[in-house]
């Protein structure tokens, strides 16, 4: 259910994000800075971090702070290819990230899924696929550019995703690994710089911080699932089904509210991402 949880909250963050992106007049830059400060107060008031050992809480940083500096570098390049073409697909292909946390689970923590988790996991990736083949298809309008946006969002985001388990298999305390999210909030910051290089004046903006809202209850869930599930050593199972569930979630609101094109591929896409879910939850 944490899974599922943190899937619905992410579908939140694509959907703020998606009318983030289509803000003009600098607006985009403003938002972000908004979200920094809220993402960073929240995580380091409710986040409660403990005391613990310096070296485990230094461990606990680097790796968190590594996780924000790529995941922002994803966040970036899906708002360059949102600005070009289909927000849907360009979420989908983002999202599709979920196979290199689930595969550095199996190659490096020592994670033996089922089966039926590892039939699953495939089934999503082809789903995946078939959404992105059939938005394509029925838009011809998109460029090479924007697949390369969006494919480069997809390796980015997999990387962040893939070092946040990272202090989970380290054999920290329990205390070290409350500093996971407060650090990674921290990367968020750097909209601040971004806004006084370019000498922008600061407009305040009540989407930012909503979206600073969302994304830190994201991560909370998203960690709490994870911890859940490695004690039962499944821990590469909580990005697949969070992650699952927010690109239905996604395409979902797309097609309803942007009223972007739905084609038989994507229904059928839609139809093994379910299957997938369910498999992975077996």
């Amino acid at each position: 259910m944490l899974c599922l949880a943190t899937g619905a909250v992410w579908t939140l963050v694509g959907i703020l994000y998606s009318r983030a992106s289509q803000r003009d007049g600098g607006g985009f830059v403003p938002f972000m800075a908004a979200y920094s400060l809220v993402f960073v107060g929240t995580a380091w008031t409710i986040g409660h971090p403990m005391t613990a050992p310096i070296r485990e809480v230094a461990l606990t940083a680097a790796y968190a702070l590594a996780a924000a500096f790529f995941g922002q570098c994803g966040f970036l390049a899906l708002y360059f290819a949102m600005r070009r073409g289909g927000h849907g697909v360009a979420w989908a292909l983002m999202q599709s990230a979920l196979a290199v946390p689930f595969l550095c689970g199996v190659l490096f923590f020592g994670n033996r899924p089922g089966v039926w988790a590892c039939c699953g996991l495939a089934m999503m990736l082809v789903a995946v696929a078939l959404i992105g083949a059939g938005a394509a298809d029925a838009n011809a309008t998109k460029s090479r550019i924007y697949l390369l946006l969006a494919f480069g969002a997809m390796l980015l985001t997999g990387v962040s995703q893939a070092l946040t388990l990272v202090p989970g298999h380290l054999g920290l305390s329990a205390e070290a690994l409350t500093w996971r999210v407060p650090f990674y909030s921290l990367a968020g910051l750097g909209w601040w710089v971004v806004l006084f290089v370019r000498r922008e004046k600061y407009r305040f903006s009540w989407l930012g911080v909503l979206y600073g809202v969302v994304v830190a209850a994201g991560q909370f869930l998203l960690y709490q699932a994870s911890d859940c599930l490695e004690r039962h050593n499944a821990a590469a199972l909580a990005y697949p089904i969070a992650v699952g569930t927010c690109i239905l979630m996604m395409r979902i609101y797309s097609r309803l509210v942007r009223k972007e094109c739905f084609s038989r591929l994507e229904t059928v896409g839609l139809a093994l991402l379910l299957a997938g879910i369910a498999l992975l939850n077996i």
